[in-house]
């Protein structure tokens, strides 16, 4: 993969479908596209960047901003693309975006066994800040809150379109 290739974008309503079906096949516990509809179009509250690959979308980052709090609610990458950075630069999207927004912290959730993710947080400078039991309805398993405040990569994606 080329990285003229890629493109991180603010998304738009006509994602929806496809924000949708890799929901689907990367989440456990999938949002419906009820659901992604409403958050995508109405949600005054959210924030969603996507991922294109040769015009195909193939991940996406979706986020509420409350005031000066944000909190990425999902962050999926289509498995065909995976371990390519696709997921750090999409994260890194939203992160800019969310600051541009006004936002001074940004919390998640992440599955403890998903060290892959963990460790891509922290190079973000997010830490960890707590523990939710069994937060993962599909499996029992506990979640850890990452928070991160300021932001510790202050030129991280000069020019990202939106």
């Amino acid at each position: 993969m080329r990285r003229a290739d890629l493109l991180i974008r603010t998304a738009d309503p006509e994602d929806l479908e496809a924000i949708s079906a890799i929901e689907n096949e990367c989440i456990p516990d999938p949002w419906s596209e009820k659901a992604l509809k409403y958050d995508l179009v109405e949600n005054q509250n959210s924030r969603y960047v996507v991922a294109e690959l040769d015009d195909v979308v193939v991940g996406f980052v979706g986020a509420w901003l409350i005031d000066y709090e944000a909190e990425i609610n999902n962050v999926a990458v289509l498995p065909d693309v995976r371990h390519l950075g696709i997921g750090k630069m999409l994260v890194q999207g939203a992160l800019a975006l969310l600051e541009s927004c006004g936002a001074q912290a940004v919390s998640l959730e992440v599955r403890e066994t998903n060290y892959s993710a963990i460790t891509m947080y922290k190079h973000l400078g997010f830490e960890q800040a707590a523990v939710r039991k069994g937060y993962y309805r599909d499996n029992n398993e506990d979640a850890l809150i990452m928070r991160r405040i300021g932001n510790p990569e202050a030129d991280m994606m000069p020019g990202m379109e939106s």
